[in-house]
């Protein structure tokens, strides 16, 4: 009985990947803060959401950058 709920499960999760866009801004909406400061120089960064990549776009008046962890 657990494989099909399994392969349901993967079936489910093959329909969500395919959603990028929906990941994402799912993702973006459980972001917690909205500024993040910079552990090099001390600076605060405005958070503006995430990357396709996955990656922390961020910006600083006229001055933008995207982080990643990796």
């Amino acid at each position: 009985a657990w494989t099909a709920e399994v392969l349901c499960a993967l079936d489910r999760a093959m329909e969500i990947v395919a959603r990028a866009d929906w990941v994402r801004s799912e993702a973006e909406r459980r972001l917690w803060a909205e500024q993040v400061r910079d552990p090099k120089t001390d600076e605060l960064w405005q958070i503006n959401g995430l990357g396709r990549d996955g990656s922390l776009l961020l910006s600083q008046g006229s001055a933008n950058t995207a982080w990643n962890r990796w």
